[in-house]
């Protein structure tokens, strides 16, 4: 039985080539689209300096990074995945 790309996001640590899903993050975060929803997503969230995010599911943790940025120095950003 055959398991579909996406559907193998649930278990990447078993995948043959984990890397092939940071690269497919990778293609699809420099696209306009997401790169204007996660923006949006963040005014959203209200984040500012001194704010505390968390992030579930951060994958390679590059919305965590954008997100420690914003709230800076004396704020907090982690991510779990």
């Amino acid at each position: 039985m055959s398991t579909s790309f996406s559907a193998s996001f649930s278990n990447i640590d078993q995948a043959s080539d984990p890397l092939a899903f940071v690269d497919f993050m990778d293609d699809a975060n420099a696209m306009a689209f997401f790169r204007t929803a996660k923006r949006r997503t963040y005014d959203l969230l209200a984040l500012a300096p001194g704010s505390h995010v968390l992030d579930i599911g951060c994958g390679a943790g590059k919305d965590v990074r954008a997100m420690a940025e914003i709230v800076g120095p004396t704020g907090r950003a982690v991510g779990v995945d």
